[in-house]
């Protein structure tokens, strides 16, 4: 008989036959992972466990699993990243990593240093680089009624020169619940999706944000990051995090009609409004500071 969420899940059943039937493997157990974007499921075979990930509909948060694609490549085998066992334009499939508690900030700084200085691929080499601003232009084409707020952000982040920070592959999402602590200790990144060849101190900044680290954290953290980027481009950066981080909520989460026309949403758009007029006095602050050149 089949598991409950096979026979009701077209979708995962559909993934999880073609895995079987490519890899001649039999699943025994499927369960739910929560998560955003799209729907994880571990599957314990008898090898071992695995994660499927079915992608779902985010090309326009700035998803490519084409460039997603490469960068697993690159980072195969380097103990980074869970061992990808097979990369589908529908689905994805990885060694399940049992995570035991949160992985430590030294720990993290020498994976972030080691991928950084991982070798790039020559399609990455020769695509553009990628920018914060680039996102948040993105992303405000697709707000609807909020976006006025954010339009100084955006030219604030066009002015910097990004061209003068040092660039390697970047995973741009290291949120707690991307970084493992596996068994053996270190730390393990899951979750590619956002990947670029882009800016080490976004890297550096997302961590920072999403971990709500103080300066003294942050300068902690920087002491297990050899050569790091300057404290005011991991400003910039962080600020650039929170423009995408409000962006990204706006587009997911806001209604799509125009905002006067929103009721119950009413309290979650002048929460995002409050949150970008904060945003202002910190962009000024960092143009008395003269961070940006």
């Amino acid at each position: 008989m089949a598991p409950p969420l096979l026979s009701t899940n077209s979708e995962l059943k559909w993934a999880l036959n073609d895995y079987e039937s490519r890899t001649g493997t039999q699943s025994k157990h499927v369960e739910f992972l929560p998560g955003t974007g799209n729907q994880s499921y571990r599957i314990d075979f008898a090898e071992g466990s695995m994660v499927l990930r079915i992608n779902g509909n985010t090309e326009h948060l700035g998803v490519d699993r084409q460039l997603e694609k490469q960068v697993l490549k690159a980072v195969a085998g380097t103990g980074i990243t869970p061992q990808t066992r097979l990369w589908h334009e529908k689905y994805l499939v990885v060694d399940f990593v049992q995570n035991h508690d949160r992985a430590a900030a030294a720990s993290v700084a020498k994976t972030l240093r080691k991928l950084h200085q991982l070798p790039v691929p020559k399609d990455l080499m020769n695509a553009p680089i990628w920018t914060p601003a680039q996102t948040v232009r993105d992303y405000l084409a697709q707000t609807n009624g909020i976006d006025a707020l954010f339009f100084d952000h955006l030219a604030f982040l066009e002015t910097y020169d990004w061209s003068s920070m040092t660039n390697a592959i970047c995973h741009c999402d290291l949120n707690p619940n991307n970084i493992l602590k596996p068994t053996t200790g270190g730390a393990a990144l899951i979750d590619w999706e956002y990947a670029r060849y882009g800016p080490i101190a976004y890297d550096i900044a997302v961590y920072a944000q999403a971990h709500d680290l103080d300066s003294a954290q942050l300068n902690e953290f920087l002491r297990h990051y050899p050569a790091a980027p300057n404290i005011a481009a991991i400003t910039a950066c962080r600020f650039a995090y929170k423009v995408i981080e409000l962006l990204w909520l706006s587009i997911n989460e806001l209604p799509r009609e125009p905002i006067e026309k929103g009721r119950v949403e009413k309290v979650r758009v002048e929460k995002v409004r409050a949150a970008a007029e904060q945003l202002s006095e910190e962009r000024l602050t960092m143009i008395n500071q003269k961070s940006i050149r």
